[in-house]
């Protein structure tokens, strides 16, 4: 596997996972879960808290997120009550949205590539970053 397909998501408008991700992107509580995991490391409970929310949405959220890519498990930790809890962090990736291939499919194109900052057939790039707003 190249060491740049852990830094990037690749879509294409037949991807299944394009429907996710839009709709991980236009939903509010998953864009401020990513605002709060972009300061430190925490566990559902903590942004549960943090957010004022019940820890069934941030749980149900962070799942949704987890499965495409978007966080990842920064670290496990045991609670006072004896269970493995994990630390969640926003994963650093670059969401490429490619048109649809004739031959190769898009991500093939692109991972083949071998200059990995510059895709000839891409039509947009978008860098996800996460910053606490200054008050």
């Amino acid at each position: 596997m190249d060491e740049n397909d852990d830094r990037k998501i690749v879509i294409t408008p037949s991807d299944e996972n394009t429907e996710k991700i839009g709709k991980i992107l236009a939903n509010e509580t998953c864009r401020k879960i990513l605002d709060v995991l972009s300061n430190e490391p925490l566990s559902s409970t903590q942004i549960a808290e943090k957010m004022g929310i019940p820890l069934t949405t941030v749980e149900s959220n962070i799942d949704r997120m987890a499965e495409v890519g978007m966080i990842r498990v920064h670290h496990k930790q045991w609670s006072p009550k004896g269970r493995k809890v994990n630390f969640y962090e926003p994963a650093e990736k670059l969401i490429l949205i490619a048109p649809k291939a004739k031959t190769k499919t898009p991500y093939k194109r692109f991972r083949n590539n071998k200059r990995w900052g510059k895709p000839t057939r891409v039509l947009m790039t978008s860098t996800l970053s996460f910053r606490q707003n200054p008050s």
